[in-house]
């Protein structure tokens, strides 16, 4: 049996190559960090994902960061639509959203959970980040925040949004939350 590895206070490696829909296909999505540098490289970036990025938040706002999607072996990549260049690939990226329940158990109500997207997006982008992507799934309609960090210290600060994706949040589609007109729709 493997080890677990911890990333960081709150954040472990499985929570980033769990994917449902690797299990449906039969596709490891795992990281063996005893088999290839490349590996132990990727394991790094979410690391460092998790301590620039992710733990500051759990940490600034006390609340679960759920991780829906993180690391992604390229046949997964492909298989759900991803762009051939994903920094999801190379560990560098994270989709997440708040968790169904309060630390309590109570359930989130639907306007708190957009309460805690919207304060969620305009915390990140006061951070250092490469690419903040506020997305929406829009035939299930949800909704996630896709945060990238890169370490080589390159981090782009790019923020897309769309006007699919502001619908779920309390911000303008008309303006994005910094003020400036919101950019064109992109797909990742």
């Amino acid at each position: 049996m493997t080890r677990e590895i911890i990333l960081s206070e709150h954040f472990k490696l499985t929570e980033f190559t769990h994917s449902a829909t690797a299990q449906a296909k039969g596709i490891d999505n795992s990281l063996d960090v005893t088999a290839s540098d490349h590996a132990k490289m990727i394991v790094n970036n979410l690391h460092q994902l998790c301590v620039h990025v992710l733990e500051p938040l759990r940490r600034h706002f006390n609340i679960p960061v759920t991780i829906s999607s993180g690391y992604r072996n390229p046949i997964l990549n492909a298989i759900i639509g991803g762009v051939k260049n994903s920094q999801h690939i190379v560990g560098e990226a994270a989709d997440i959203r708040p968790p169904r329940r309060s630390s309590q158990g109570k359930p989130f109500t639907e306007l708190e959970r957009r309460t805690i997207f919207s304060m969620w997006f305009s915390w990140l982008m006061k951070q250092d980040f490469d690419q903040l992507i506020l997305e929406k799934n829009m035939k299930s309609g949800i909704a996630w925040i896709h945060v990238s960090y890169r370490q080589d210290g390159k981090n782009r600060r790019q923020v897309i949004t769309s006007k699919e994706s502001l619908s779920y949040s309390f911000f303008s589609p008309r303006k994005h939350p910094t003020g400036e007109p919101s950019p064109r729709d992109h797909s990742r």
